[in-house]
């Protein structure tokens, strides 16, 4: 009886150590995919991000425990822009979110977004009600603290998309939002209830960008090395304050989006969230940037360019016209 109690500590603890090494080898796969393009804003284009967020919360719990994080998507970079404040909380290897299964298949983001262990979605309410309730038990149990980022729209935000949003919203006697999207109440009232206990908070958050500014937020103007200056609104909500039940919760979220909406239609009028929002005034503050993504592009940049940069010279010095006209082709190509 000793013999077999002991056996079976010793299985379940090689069983903790062999899950606690594939969560960090999975994480650190996630990292250096994700650090190319945090290098890409904060460093190659010198994009800067404004925070408004409450400095006691921030200190106490931002970081520091499971969070559920709600967010407009108005912008072709606001996802990248949040990554920046993730990566400055120390939390960007463990930065989930829920996106469409087509995205895991597009090279470097889809790849990382894959390796992050994100929700992928098959817009098949049945089968995605199942995936949802499987790996959110999956990731409230991780042995780190980690961020699971939900798109209540569901997609990006544009003029079309906003004129059949408005029309919706009348038809099913919904608020009609200006600046957002309807959100969709699904996958948050499906989320909600196998995070209660786990994460304990919500996290309200709203990416701008001045209209007014030259550089549009694109990735176009980032890969130009063109810097962006993103202004993000976070709140905190214990996760206890969204009500019990489908149908209360998705009101709920309703209601959170009406004041996002007054919150945008503020900014864009103003340049500032909080003037005719009747949202209550927060400081803004900046965090400073992290040298970790800067050193792996280039530890990354010497490993791949030295041994290109010594065959290319070998080439060139080779005497051989086949050799000469490889190494010319590769730098015309490159050029």
């Amino acid at each position: 009886m000793f013999v077999e109690c002991k056996q079976s500590i010793i299985r379940q603890s090689r069983e903790r150590k062999r899950s606690i090494v594939e969560f960090l080898d999975e994480r650190k796969r996630n990292v250096i995919e994700v650090l190319e393009l945090v290098f890409m804003a904060e460093w190659w284009a010198g994009s800067e991000l404004i925070l408004y967020i409450d400095k006691e919360d921030f200190n106490k719990y931002f970081g520091n425990e499971h969070g559920y994080l709600l967010m407009n998507h108005c912008y072709e970079t606001d996802w990248l822009i949040g990554w920046l404040l993730c990566d400055r909380v120390r939390l960007l290897g463990n930065c989930k979110a829920y996106a469409k299964k087509s995205i895991q298949y597009i090279p470097t983001l889809g790849w990382a977004w894959k390796f992050a262990e994100s929700i992928f979605l098959e817009r098949n309410w049945e089968k995605d009600k199942e995936n949802i309730k499987l790996r959110i038990k999956e990731l409230v149990e991780y042995p780190d603290k980690m961020w699971l980022l939900l798109y209540p729209e569901g997609t990006r935000f544009t003029p079309k998309k906003l004129e059949a949003s408005q029309k919706f919203a009348i038809e099913k006697g919904l608020p009609i939002l200006k600046y957002h999207l309807t959100p969709r109440t699904k996958g948050f009232t499906a989320s909600i209830p196998h995070m209660r206990g786990k994460a304990t908070a919500i996290y309200d958050v709203q990416i701008a960008f001045k209209p007014s500014d030259p550089v549009k937020p694109t990735m176009k103007n980032l890969l130009f090395g063109k810097r962006l200056e993103g202004y993000l609104y976070a709140k905190r909500i214990p996760i206890e304050e969204v009500p019990e039940g489908d149908e209360a919760a998705a009101e709920w979220l309703q209601t959170l989006y009406q004041q996002k909406d007054r919150m945008a239609e503020s900014f864009y009028e103003t340049g500032d969230f909080f003037a005719t929002s009747g949202v209550p005034r927060i400081g803004s503050f900046r965090l400073k940037r992290r040298y970790y993504s800067l050193v792996n592009t280039i530890c990354w940049a010497i490993v791949v360019l030295v041994p290109m940069l010594y065959y290319l010279l070998r080439l060139l010095l080779s005497g051989s016209i086949f050799g000469i006209t490889v190494a010319v082709g590769v730098i015309f190509v490159c050029k």
